[in-house]
């Protein structure tokens, strides 16, 4: 089969969500699938002051370099467009919307360039578009498929059929304990760092920050795709651009992640640092539901609430029992029910239930 995916714009840098789809690009790839990843650049770059044609040549350019961040199956075609149309998309079996500016684009192709399949990770309010233009793309008929039931139960108040789930897998073969839960320091805290107003970091900082007033000996580290932000404090490590091995290696020094989240569909680095054994500080925004069980395998507090979040880090930290419990129970949640070969399975029975 052929089967397109259209993301928006060159993805430089790695995203939670445009790692999933690269994912099930490379699973439907193994399976001789012939997959095309098209790359909507029409309005890359525009900041920039080039020449028209000089700024399709980087473009170009760029998605033949870009992601470095990612390897891809063998086979699969990288493809740059600057208009989402009948002329520029190939024929296909299935095509992908991956996100809420690739909705009506994908919508509006004829027949022939694929069934229509939206798949859909976030609520994405936090890209420019109003509450009722997002619902509106829920409603376009394609087959929705989301990520959480909390944004099913949002998608299927504004769409005309229900929606399919399928929660994003882990690969526990990778994300995995290697350093023992209970010899982890207790003072010992990771985060992800990320500019968007969403994640909410400014509050997880301003938490970690009334936290060291209190434990001298906090020792935390941030990672991310972005630059080290000019005001974080001196005492806070950050690792910049981390790679998959690196990653598993943060979670496995901390004893505790921290998710300071205000909205998300998922939240990918909570479950990851579950695989690897930390204990889950989280609010509670939403996606993190698909993994986390309140004084389970999580302590929740509200999005912004400062001071709740800092009690539940006290918590854990006073209390070793606790924290090994909610590490453990964690860990055992997500290698049970976020298997990534269930996610890759119910991705392939709605194509191949449904190919031509």
């Amino acid at each position: 089969m052929k089967i397109n995916i259209l993301l928006p714009g060159i993805q430089r840098k790695i995203s939670g969500g445009v790692k999933v789809v690269f994912e099930y690009a490379n699973e439907l790839a193994k399976n001789n699938n012939e997959v095309n990843i098209y790359f909507d650049c029409s309005n890359s770059l525009k900041s920039i002051k080039f020449i028209n044609f000089i700024r399709k040549i980087i473009c170009k350019i760029s998605i033949y370099i870009y992601p470095r961040w990612f390897v891809f199956e063998k086979g699969i075609k990288k493809k740059c467009v600057f208009s989402v149309t009948d002329e520029t998309i190939d024929n296909a079996n299935f095509i992908f919307a991956t996100a809420i500016q690739t909705a009506s684009p994908v919508k509006y192709l004829s027949e022939k360039k694929g069934k229509k399949l939206y798949l859909i990770q976030g609520f994405e309010n936090w890209t420019g578009y109003t509450d009722d233009e997002i619902y509106d793309t829920y409603n376009l008929g394609m087959k929705n498929i989301v990520v959480s039931k909390w944004l099913k139960n949002i998608v299927d108040k504004h769409s005309r059929e229900k929606s399919i789930l399928i929660k994003n897998g882990i690969d526990c073969s990778i994300f995995k304990i290697n350093k023992p839960i209970e010899k982890r320091n207790k003072y010992n805290i990771a985060m992800l760092y990320h500019t968007a107003e969403y994640k909410g970091c400014k509050y997880g900082i301003k938490v970690l920050s009334e936290l060291k007033k209190e434990y001298p000996d906090l020792d935390v580290t941030l990672f991310g795709v972005y630059k080290k932000p000019k005001n974080l404090p001196k005492w806070i490590k950050y690792i910049y651009n981390p790679s998959k091995n690196k990653l598993v290696e943060i979670y496995n020094n901390a004893a505790i992640y921290v998710c300071p989240t205000l909205n998300d569909g998922f939240g990918l680095t909570g479950a990851e640092s579950m695989a690897c054994g930390c204990a889950f500080i989280s609010t509670d925004y939403g996606g993190q539901k698909e993994y986390s069980i309140e004084n389970e395998n999580v302590l929740l507090s509200l999005p912004k609430d400062i001071e709740a979040m800092k009690k539940n880090l006290e918590l854990v930290i006073e209390n070793d029992l606790l924290r090994i419990k909610l590490a453990e129970n964690g860990n055992e949640y997500v290698r049970k029910n976020l298997n990534k070969e269930n996610s890759i399975n119910l991705l392939k029975q709605i194509i191949y239930n449904d190919k031509k």
